[in-house]
Parts: C-alpha cells; sequence; structure tokens
C-alpha cells in the first residue's frame, strides 16, 4: 500500500485563487517566495495561475539563512 505525504496548497499571489503548487506538509511557508509578473526577475521557477491566468514565479530561501 502506498503511504500519502499531506500537502497544502499554495496559492496565487495576484488573485488568491488559484493553486498554483501543493507544498509538503512540513515545509516552512516563509521558505517559499512567490512573485507576480512584475517581479519575475526574482524567480527560480514559473507555474501559471489556473484561475487568473498569470505567470507566477517561484523561488526558495535556502534552509540556514534568515
Amino acid at each position: 500500500m502506498q503511504q500519502v505525504k499531506r500537502t497544502h496548497a499554495v496559492r496565487c499571489p495576484v488573485c488568491g485563487k488559484g493553486r498554483v503548487i501543493d507544498a509538503a506538509a512540513d515545509v516552512d511557508p516563509g521558505r517559499l517566495h512567490l512573485y507576480g509578473p512584475e517581479h519575475a526577475d526574482k524567480a527560480e521557477l514559473f507555474s501559471k495561475c489556473p484561475k487568473c491566468g498569470l505567470q507566477i514565479g517561484i523561488s526558495f530561501e535556502k534552509a540556514g539563512h534568515s
């Protein structure tokens, strides 16, 4: 039987409605940074919001940094 890992939805920073990504339940949400199109230069990865259709930038703060 497969073990199910718990996740939580990370919502679009622009519209607040679309589920941009799912994060593992034990991930500190403070390590995730989401950016709208105007700040795309700060992002490492990109996803598209299923509700508003905008490109959302994602970056992760490295563990151990404040």
